[in-house]
């Protein structure tokens, strides 16, 4: 087994992090990039990255600790140079934290984007698969979301929760958004 570590802050101008597992909060600040490549875990603590992220292969972030700490926390990509690219697959479970993805519409589209949490907040997305977004209350869209297959968005039992969408959807075949 390993060891959890207590937090971890990381800044530089270039960040590499594999499979991270912490207590507490793992935050990241890299001007020219941070690269991702595995599983982040966090047992209800933030994870934010401010800056552009590389996705080095599937890359998972869960601040619930795969369940364990069924609240989790608040994920956030923020920045003035947030981007998320190459072709990988990105998860994001945040429990009742909320998911903010700003900038995530890079150079290269993701393979799938996957988020749950509180209330979802994503930018404009691109993938060559699906997208999949839960929330227990809103979402909002702040531009075109554009899938290579479909778009399902969830949410919860909260009769509050609205769908904002800024800007457009396309996903060949597929219904724009499904309830639940």
């Amino acid at each position: 087994t390993t060891t959890a570590l207590t937090s971890l802050t990381a800044s530089g101008a270039t960040i590499g992090a594999l499979n991270v597992k912490t207590t507490g909060l793992q935050s990241y600040t890299g001007t020219t990039s941070t690269t991702l490549n595995g599983t982040y875990l966090t047992a209800g603590g933030t994870w934010t990255d401010v800056g552009p992220v590389l996705l080095g292969g599937a890359t998972a972030i869960d601040t619930t600790n795969a369940g364990g700490t069924p609240a989790g926390a608040n994920i956030s990509f923020s920045g003035a140079t947030s981007t998320v690219n190459n072709a990988q697959t990105l998860a994001l479970t945040a429990g009742a934290g909320d998911v903010l993805v700003g900038g995530i519409a890079g150079t290269t589209a993701l393979t799938s984007l996957t988020a749950s949490g509180n209330a979802v907040n994503v930018n404009a997305v691109t993938t060559t698969g699906a997208v999949s977004i839960t929330a227990g209350t809103d979402v909002t869209v702040g531009g075109t979301l554009t899938a290579g297959s479909t778009i399902g968005v969830l949410f919860g039992q909260s009769a509050a929760g609205t769908f904002t969408a800024n800007a457009g959807f396309a996903a060949p075949g597929a219904k724009p958004v499904t309830g639940g």
